[in-house]
């Protein structure tokens, strides 16, 4: 923003040591003319007009330059508000896109986390279905064991029986 403010500064310098030159350049010719006439006879009255048309110019100019200069002066005080504008509109869009940033990397942050709890959870959920596994190998087994039991004393009690 502070380069702003120089370069509007610079251009308004520049601008008024223009108009300033410009000026002079006026007042020096109106000087020449007065000069000429005071150099003819005051009875002249052709002179006496071109001085009065000259001095009517002069104020119609200088009447124009004010007007002009005040419209210059409106459009650049616009022209610099309208350059702060935007370049607080840019900071604040940087700023959000800053704050957003820092969200994503939240966001993301916290999907870790809950990916590795989910893989956790998995984890545990293998587990007990591992330990479910060996629990009913351990009945089937026992289930078997008790089955094997029953066909020995079956044997045994048919092999009593027949001898």
């Amino acid at each position: 923003m502070d380069d702003t403010k120089i370069r509007f500064l610079q251009e308004e310098l520049s601008l008024m040591q223009d108009e300033n030159k410009e000026l002079r350049q006026l007042i020096q010719l109106n000087r020449e003319v007065i000069r000429i006439q005071k150099q003819s006879s005051s009875k002249e009255k052709g002179f006496q007009t071109m001085f009065n048309q000259i001095y009517e110019e002069n104020a119609q100019i200088y009447k124009l330059n004010e007007t002009l200069s005040s419209q210059r002066d409106e459009a650049r005080g616009q022209a610099l508000i309208y350059q702060q504008m935007y370049e607080d509109a840019l900071q604040k869009s940087l700023e959000i896109q800053l704050e957003r940033q820092a969200q994503i990397t939240d966001y993301q942050k916290m999907i870790e986390q809950k990916d590795k709890q989910i893989q956790n959870l998995n984890d545990q959920i293998y587990e007990l279905k591992d330990k479910r596994k060996i629990k009913q190998q351990i009945v089937s087994t026992t289930k078997y064991q008790r089955q094997s039991d029953l066909l020995k004393k079956s044997y045994q009690y048919i092999n009593k029986q027949n001898k």
